[in-house]
């Protein structure tokens, strides 16, 4: 079997989560061909991990490179004017027939893609201009140039895999929607293949929050609000499957647009063997965090929750594993910034990169997590298999992954997050029971044993060499058990 895994800013290019998870999945697959289609910024940065034999091609591809410029641009053509305005209507304007609409319009530049520069009609003063035409539609906005620049520039990016050659595998496994969805429907449009999406973070709900930071104006992000969900909806409709990793993100999914038969929960898992009970603590009182350095893990509020705590327990550290992904480097200066201003100079320590990351919970009472997005974390999956207590956000499926060990605090509560951390580090018995919780959760629920068991069954059943249906609603979360996806979806807050 020949799977063609497609990835956007993750394996095998920049560490993480995700990146992690990819990795486990080659590995744990030997029988099975990969190819990795890598979606990244330039698709010229350093890779970080090394893939293993059955890895037989990396295939890399610039979503954010900088395109060639014609000695001579050609205006668009009266085909793509019309197939874009249809495309901006379906994705801005919206309707029962918007989904199709959107679908229609996507193939069709596809089918274009063949004898027109994409990249070069996107980017055109017409395509500018329809955008401000159709966005100017939208009630009491009032959209600039600006606006409708910002817009044509991410949209022509987001549609570059239009041009691209779709991957020829027995199977498309999708990590992420968006872009890296494209690439898979176009297989499925073209050969037939089958298509997978995991969700690990929700993308849809992740681009909402960065066009909310990026300070953009209203008819910007109505505009590009409107473009993300029309695409994630796409990539929804068309799955085979869609593999959540957690209840959370299946409800994203279905109020997405994913069938509710398609829906199947698949939970990360990890190896209990590499991760024994850790038997001892270190003697000065310490939290850990073990991660990337990265906007959406909110390190802001955990030095701030860490300054509260510093009050109330004058010895205790804060120790921070992971590495500065390209392009984070600003958000790095910020949180040393914050130390600074906070005066825990002499209590922070960014350690960096560490493996394996036991060793970052063996330095550590607590895990701390603080993320404001997540999917399935591996690192509370992990810290709980150590019988490390977990201090953590309630975001995705964290509560799904922490179970009865360790306390979830509302994300951005600085004041419950920092209360929380010194409860645990005050409180030793409460951080054995926890420690025993934890670990017995993680153990029935997110082993690799039962990850790969699960993957074979969904990969055997969508390439057609099993009879059996691929199992379905896997490892619902606790407050589902006992339900389907369906029931699930109708909860949806």
């Amino acid at each position: 079997m020949k799977v063609a895994l497609v990835t956007e800013g993750t394996y095998p290019i920049h560490a993480g989560g995700v990146s992690d998870w990819c990795a486990q999945l080659v590995r744990s697959l030997p029988e099975i061909d990969f190819e990795v289609v890598a979606l990244s910024g330039s698709g010229r940065e350093t890779a970080t991990y090394t893939p293993p034999p059955n890895v037989a091609a990396v295939r890399r591809i610039g979503l954010w490179a900088e395109p060639a410029r014609p000695r001579r641009p050609r205006p668009p053509g009266r085909r793509f004017l019309r197939t874009y305005t249809d495309l901006l209507d379906a994705m801005l304007l919206g309707g029962l027939a918007a989904p199709r609409d959107f679908e229609h319009a996507v193939r069709t530049l596809r089918d274009m893609a063949r004898t027109v520069d994409l990249t070069e009609a996107l980017r055109s003063q017409e395509a500018v201009d329809l955008v401000l035409e159709v966005t100017a539609a939208l009630p009491e906005l009032t959209p600039t140039l600006a606006d409708a620049l910002a817009v044509t520039d991410l949209v022509e990016h987001f549609l570059r895999p239009l041009q691209l050659p779709a991957p020829r595998a027995d199977l498309v496994h999708c990590t992420v929607n968006g872009p890296a969805m494209l690439l898979g429907i176009c297989a499925a449009w073209e050969h037939g293949t089958p298509v997978l999406l995991s969700e690990h973070g929700v993308y849809l709900r992740e681009r909402l929050m960065a066009t909310r930071r990026s300070g953009a104006g209203r008819a910007e992000r109505a505009a590009l609000h409107g473009f993300y969900a029309a695409l994630t909806g796409l990539g929804y409709r068309r799955a085979d499957a869609v593999l959540p990793v957690s209840g959370f993100n299946a409800r994203w999914a279905l109020q997405g647009g994913a069938r509710p038969d398609a829906v199947r929960l698949l939970p990360n898992g990890v190896d209990p063997a590499g991760l024994a009970p850790l038997a001892t603590e270190p003697d000065v009182p310490t939290l850990v965090y073990a991660g990337r350095i990265d906007p959406l893990k909110d390190l802001h509020t955990l030095l701030a929750a860490f300054a509260r705590v510093r009050l109330a327990v004058p010895g205790a550290r804060l120790r921070l594993f992971g590495g500065v992904p390209a392009g984070n480097e600003g958000y790095r200066a910020s949180c040393d910034a914050l130390v600074a201003e906070l005066g825990l100079g002499d209590a922070v320590v960014f350690e960096g990169p560490i493996s394996p990351v036991r060793r970052a919970f063996e330095a550590g009472h607590v895990v701390v997590l603080s993320s404001v997005s997540e999917g399935l974390p591996l690192t509370v999956i992990e810290a709980a298999m150590c019988g490390r207590p977990v201090v953590a956000t309630d975001v995705g499926g964290v509560a799904e992954a922490v179970g009865h060990g360790g306390i979830v605090v509302p994300a951005g509560h600085v004041a419950a997050f920092a209360d929380a951390c010194v409860e645990l580090l005050t409180d030793a018995s409460l951080r054995r029971e926890l420690a025993r919780a934890g670990r017995d959760h993680a153990r029935r629920r997110f082993t690799l044993d039962r990850f790969r068991t699960d993957i074979r069954a969904i990969y055997a059943h969508h390439t057609g060499s099993a009879a059996a249906p691929a199992p379905h609603g896997l490892a619902p979360a606790p407050s589902d058990e006992g339900r389907t996806v369906e029931e699930v979806g109708r909860g949806w807050a």
